[in-house]
């Protein structure tokens, strides 16, 4: 089957741009209207900056670098309270071995992020069509799908932040064979 740690990466990091809305970094917002209490629900806001991490396939032993940079754009029409609302854009670059091959050119996903939580998605990169979520408890949701080539059907990716940390592991399903699985790690710089 050949090393596909770089799909791991990539599910891994798709996980990673999910973290746009997440809270719970222990952080408070700027102030926002409400005393300057952290609004409730969803603050896209306290995931703005650079992730710097690593990700690991366990099943083939590769590794490699991960970076991800988020650029929270906020509403300023609802940027008060539990309403706040926006856009971010996440960039995404995963280096080693993905899927067992190159290093893929950085990926940009769309997210759009309410007091509930932030999805985005992406198709037609050098790993396939990425989809992310993330709830207001900062669960971290991640599916890859159409993925060149043909030998790798999907990869999922779950995972959680805590503070400045995001920690996700992650699933590789080829159209063949067992499964590889992994993990990523990454830290607010």
């Amino acid at each position: 089957m050949g090393d596909r740690g770089w799909l791991f990466g990539a599910a891994l990091m798709v996980t990673v741009l999910i973290i746009v809305g997440c809270d719970g970094d222990g952080m408070l917002p700027p102030p926002n209207g409400n005393g300057g209490a952290p609004p409730e629900g969803f603050d896209a806001t306290t995931w703005d900056g650079l992730w710097l991490g690593q990700w690991n396939n366990a099943t083939f032993g590769s590794q490699g670098p991960v970076g991800v940079q988020v650029d929270v754009i906020q509403n300023a029409a609802a940027a008060v309270g539990p309403t706040q609302n926006g856009t971010a854009n996440v960039t995404v670059d995963l280096d080693g071995p993905v899927f067992g091959q190159i290093d893929p050119d950085p990926i940009v996903i769309g997210v759009n992020w309410d007091g509930e939580g932030a999805t985005g998605s992406v198709n037609d990169t050098q790993i396939g069509d990425v989809a992310v979520s993330v709830n207001a408890d900062s669960e971290i949701q991640v599916q890859i799908t159409d993925i060149p080539g043909g030998g790798i059907e999907s990869v999922t990716a779950s995972g959680s932040r805590e503070g400045n940390t995001i920690s996700s592991a992650y699933l590789v399903n080829f159209a063949q064979g067992g499964p590889a699985n992994g993990t990523v790690s990454l830290q607010r710089q």
